[in-house]
């Protein structure tokens, strides 16, 4: 067994932990154990799966960023979640259920994520999301609102065989969108550093 999974029963009152960049391809079980944890960073790995966070019903912060995850699962019923960091997955498509409604800060920059009704249906059930960064996905050559959505894009790559279309810079979103955002979600204060 790792040394975490050994070790973990020794801090039953850890509030902080940091497995960032550890080679991992899965969530450890032992984190189960961590009842009291807090804050959660397990971002530069190879994980597929958000998994074995039932107990954690304290976490607030989760940072799960360039991973491998082509899916959000097993985080809705972490009600005190603050800040979730998902950017840099392989991420296809998010739903409101997806997510805590308690988050106020959502990371989901470039991503795989093609509709942008996705991010319109969380922006409407989240209504303490404050910030969202949602920039470098797929939606961009799909947005309804096109005419209204200056950004500037380089040559779609391919990343693991699906097409993707990158942005060189944070989208710039025009007074229309920012005006459609906000009245989707009253409270939502900035989306890609655009303030709302």
């Amino acid at each position: 067994k790792q040394w975490y999974q050994r070790r973990v029963r020794d801090f039953p009152n850890l509030t902080w932990l940091c497995l960032s960049a550890n080679a991992l391809d899965s969530v450890p079980m032992a984190i189960s154990k961590l009842v009291n944890l807090r804050h959660l960073f397990i971002s530069n790995n190879k994980i597929k799966r958000i998994e074995n966070l039932n107990n954690c019903q304290h976490l607030e912060t989760l940072d799960v960023r360039h991973n491998n995850l082509s899916e959000v699962s097993g985080i809705n019923h972490l009600h005190k979640m603050l800040s979730l960091s998902l950017s840099s997955n392989k991420i296809l498509s998010v739903s409101p259920f997806d997510f805590p409604a308690s988050i106020t800060f959502l990371g989901l920059y470039g991503n795989l994520i093609s509709e942008f009704e996705d991010v319109l249906s969380i922006i409407e059930k989240m209504e303490s999301l404050r910030k969202l960064f949602v920039g470098s996905n797929c939606f961009c050559e799909n947005l309804p609102l096109k005419p209204t959505f200056n950004v500037k894009l380089i040559p779609k790559q391919t990343v693991n065989g699906a097409k993707r279309q990158k942005c060189n810079e944070d989208p710039i979103y025009l007074p229309e969108i920012l005006s459609l955002l906000k009245s989707k979600c009253p409270t939502l204060k900035n989306i890609d550093n655009n303030s709302v």
